[in-house]
């Protein structure tokens, strides 16, 4: 019996099984794919209607996540950005994130992480001094519990003393100032959502980098993601933002135009609420394909290498809403971690008067899911949602 003979025709054997694994995979991969593509078909019909309807203004992206920024397979935009001047909204039109900017913060805390300028079991006090935030109180809280929401701390942007005049907020200091003054919302260790501990990671992203905030974000995280329309600087206010309409009653004359859909309900633009200053994880501006280049760039490992991402993705702790909606199960650090239907999700939203994002990471099928709106809730959650149904198929 010649050995050289058998063990070449086992090698064989070997890469035969292995080529033929490959082929099914991607033969089932182009399946699932074109499944997707064909059950995307008639989603721009329905969103017509909802933007005809008045429902829906916006910006609506499914993209396939390829390693080289991503690539759109649906990307529509629908209603105005602004109503006064007729100005539609375009795929390219920048929205105001709310609470999806924590994603973004918790990035950038982590790739201070990875090269070792910051420990995340150290106390908060390590990094920042009494006078920013008492030592008192920041002894006791780490950096970890600051990503998570379990610091006990409040949320001084849906407080009285931030509404009352948002716009007088030009400087970060003065948004220190006030979650320096808020007590305390609970005891550490349990999950409560807030922007007081987002505000705090970006004054020590501050400390830490030796930038400003603003800056840092650009430098390290959007123009390392390729996000070249997205960021922190509100004043003056970027020329492609759009503006949001809100059914709300905020105290000023309320928009008409003869023959929109919105006339059907008293909208007021949002602009005197939002403050002259970005807000670490509350208030910056993106588009859709900056989202969807942020999430290439997370999954594909091009800027934080695999440990990092595996923390921000893995469930750090319990949200309570798991029952409720299983998407928002657990949070990480910056997403919120669960299923929709059998597939795993990491998610964030954002909303607010006029203001209304939906942002799902597919990381198993490789996809992500953005809606921008610029009007009131539930206008982008309403097509998420139908969106992880469409998915859940998947």
């Amino acid at each position: 019996m010649n050995f050289h003979d058998s063990g070449r025709r086992s090698r064989i054997i070997h890469v035969s099984a292995l080529l033929l694994v490959s082929l099914v995979s991607f033969g089932f991969l182009q399946t699932r794919d074109a499944a997707i593509r064909a059950a995307l078909s008639g989603l721009d019909g329905v969103l017509e209607r909802y933007a005809n309807q008045g429902t829906f203004s916006g910006v609506v992206l499914v993209g396939q996540l390829d390693s080289r920024g991503g690539r759109p397979i649906f990307e529509h935009a629908y209603g105005s950005a602004d109503r006064m001047k007729g100005t539609p909204n375009r795929t390219g039109t920048m929205f105001v994130t709310a609470s999806t900017a924590k994603t973004f913060v918790a990035v950038g805390i982590m790739r201070l992480f990875e090269r070792g300028f910051l420990d995340l079991n150290a106390p908060v006090s390590r990094y920042l001094s009494d006078d920013v935030f008492p030592h008192q109180r920041s002894d006791s809280i780490t950096v970890r519990q600051l990503l998570t929401h379990a610091a006990g701390l409040g949320d001084v942007v849906v407080g009285a003393s931030f509404r009352k005049s948002p716009n007088a907020l030009t400087r970060f200091d003065q948004v220190l100032a006030l979650v320096r003054d808020d007590p305390p919302a609970g005891a550490p260790r349990v999950f409560r959502y807030g922007n007081d501990d987002y505000i705090l990671l970006g004054a020590i992203i501050e400390r830490v980098s030796r930038q400003s905030f603003a800056d840092y974000m650009r430098n390290e995280v959007f123009q390392k993601a390729g996000m070249r329309n997205t960021g922190y600087v509100l004043v003056p206010r970027p020329a492609n933002l759009a503006h949001g309409y809100t059914s709300r009653n905020l105290g000023v004359p309320a928009y008409t135009r003869p023959g929109d859909p919105s006339d059907r309900v008293a909208l007021q633009t949002n602009d005197t609420i939002l403050p002259g200053v970005g807000i670490p994880g509350a208030v910056a501006y993106t588009t859709a394909g900056d989202l969807m280049h942020f999430a290439d760039a997370l999954r594909s490992r091009r800027f934080l290498d695999s440990s990092a991402v595996k923390a921000l993705w893995t469930g750090q702790i319990a949200t309570g809403q798991g029952e409720q909606n299983p998407a928002n199960r657990e949070y990480g650090f910056g997403f919120f971690v669960g299923n929709s239907g059998p597939n795993r999700i990491v998610n964030h939203g954002g909303t607010g008067p006029g203001i209304d994002v939906g942002f799902d990471i597919y990381p198993d099928l490789g996809y992500v899911v953005v809606v921008l709106s610029n009007l009131d809730p539930p206008a982008a959650q309403d097509i998420r949602q139908l969106l992880r149904e469409t998915f859940a198929k998947f």
